[in-house]
């Protein structure tokens, strides 16, 4: 067997490309320095004829009368974000007519997947719901490479694998419905994804390219794919959550104040100073990132707001300081501390925190510290974003060991362990997640140069309701920790990515 591997740079420090070919079985590895909640890898093979082939009469995109509107009349470019406990989604429809899904709103992947019906009949996946295209679907196409073999895509996660076919169907968000040309990812294995449920994804990454792109150049098959926002022309979009209620996606809302520049052109990304902690903000950072430590001018460490996680991550050092800093900040741990020498401030902060019944009943959430994150845009530009205890502070219910359940609340800070760096050009990173989204509603503008990102810390409005009116009820419910329910969402781990499995023809 003869193998051959070609490095190819795609440009701008976007990909790297290993392309090993064996026959007629062309494998393309995909490499992109990324830490969300998406594939780290892909890998792109040709196979034989596959069940998913449309008729000729499903090439073109057909209006279809059957499109239900998906929000509400009083805001016709806003789409309700459902609150699933630790994480968001938005509900979307695909095909004509259309089948509707609800998928995790992901600002760190960039494209839309769904569960293929294949895949839930062979039991291969596990969904409430799937879409079938062929016969279907008016407006359906699988993706060829010209001689009528079907493409697949095998997307690598930290937590697993999940194998895809590329389409091309009609997509609806909101009132907004677009044709997606080769930019729909069909799910059709998903055994290898460490997910109870997969239900899918819609990507609200940083947009790449002005078009979709499938060329072919040797032995090499590079695939990128436009964004939903890029193909609808949305210039501008919102994101929202709200505790214990739902929360908002806007497209095209007016122009965002004080927008600050993303240092990255393949993730939302600021670069990040470090933090304080305390009722109000420091001056500067008092939990510096460790690059940006007495260099003011350096770029330093990064912060990517990602609204598919449902934690703060960040260094493990970095954590542990935190953690020390809020036990540190808190009177209660500091008492708590005091009594035991042997305990860690941050082995206190959460033995304390943990049981919420003591001091919820003692109304001491009050006291519980806010974390403000020094932000800045590519012009060194900064932005001091306050996170309250309520937005970090997550309750849960937990087995107490006697078959019943407790309450318990959590601190949703962890590390991003197992995420190896990137040689010379690694730059430490912080992962806000939820808690940055229930905080403020986060702006995404990609009109400006560089496209840039915003924090409107204004309660987040659902759509169609008043913004006074709904404040004043979200105000009420500021100091009450989040109930949490089902498994959190992390971002991908940087693993290498697994040896590419030959996907059946």
């Amino acid at each position: 067997m003869v193998m051959d591997t070609l490095e190819i740079e795609s440009g701008a420090g976007v990909a790297r490309f290993v392309v090993e070919a064996d026959g007629d079985l062309r494998t393309v590895r995909r490499w992109e320095h990324t830490r969300f909640f998406v594939a780290i890898s892909l890998v792109v093979v040709i196979v034989g004829a596959f069940s998913f082939l449309p008729s000729a009469d499903q090439q073109k995109y057909k209006p279809s009368g059957h499109d239900a509107p998906m929000l509400q009349q009083e805001d016709a470019q806003c789409a309700e974000l459902s609150n699933k406990g630790s994480y968001f989604s938005v509900g979307v429809g695909v095909g004509t007519p259309r089948q509707p899904f609800d998928v995790v709103i992901d600002t760190g992947s960039n494209s839309v997947l769904v569960p293929s019906c294949v895949c839930t009949e062979a039991d291969n996946c596990h969904s409430s719901a799937c879409f079938r295209g062929t016969n279907t679907s008016s407006t359906f196409s699988i993706t060829t490479n010209g001689q009528g073999h079907a493409l697949m895509l095998e997307m690598v996660f930290g937590s697993g694998t999940l194998k895809n076919v590329l389409a091309t169907d009609v997509v609806q968000v909101g009132s907004t419905s677009v044709m997606m040309p080769d930019g729909l990812l069909l799910v059709i294995d998903s055994r290898k994804l460490n997910l109870r449920n997969f239900d899918g994804i819609l990507g609200m990454g940083i947009p790449r390219r002005q078009a979709t792109s499938l060329q072919q150049s040797g032995n090499t098959m590079v695939y990128e794919s436009q964004l939903f926002m890029e193909v609808a022309r949305v210039s501008r979009f919102s994101i929202c959550f709200a505790g214990g209620r739902n929360g908002a996606l806007r497209f095209d809302p007016p122009p965002f104040e004080n927008p600050l520049g993303s240092v990255s052109r393949n993730h939302w990304t600021l670069n990040f100073r470090g933090f304080s902690v305390g009722a109000a903000p420091a001056k500067r950072p008092t939990l510096e990132c460790p690059s940006t430590a007495g260099n003011a001018t350096s770029s330093g460490c990064e912060m990517i707001p990602d609204s598919g996680t449902t934690f703060l991550l960040g260094p493990h050092a970095d954590v542990r300081a935190l953690y020390d800093t809020l036990c540190l900040s808190w009177s209660r741990c500091r008492n708590d501390l005091a009594t035991n020498a042997r305990m860690s401030p941050e082995s206190a902060f959460r033995a304390v925190l943990r049981n919420c019944s003591a001091w919820l009943q003692e109304d001491e959430e009050e006291y519980l510290p806010s974390i403000h994150l020094f932000a800045a845009g590519h012009d060194g530009r900064e932005q001091i974003l306050s996170l309250s205890s309520s937005s970090f502070i997550f309750m849960v219910l937990m087995r107490d060991g006697q078959g019943g359940t407790e309450r318990v609340c959590e601190a949703a800070i962890g590390t991003t362990d197992g995420m190896p760096s990137s040689g010379k050009d690694y730059v430490p990173s912080w992962i806000m997640g939820m808690p940055l989204f229930l905080q403020y509603t986060v702006g995404h503008d990609m009109t400006t140069e560089p496209p840039s990102v915003s924090f409107d810390p204004e309660p987040c409005r659902q759509c169609g309701a008043e913004s006074l009116t709904f404040a004043m009820g979200e105000a009420k419910q500021h100091r009450i920790p989040r109930q949490v329910t089902g498994p959190p969402r992390f971002p991908t781990r940087w693993t290498q990515p697994s040896t590419a499995s030959v996907l059946s023809q």
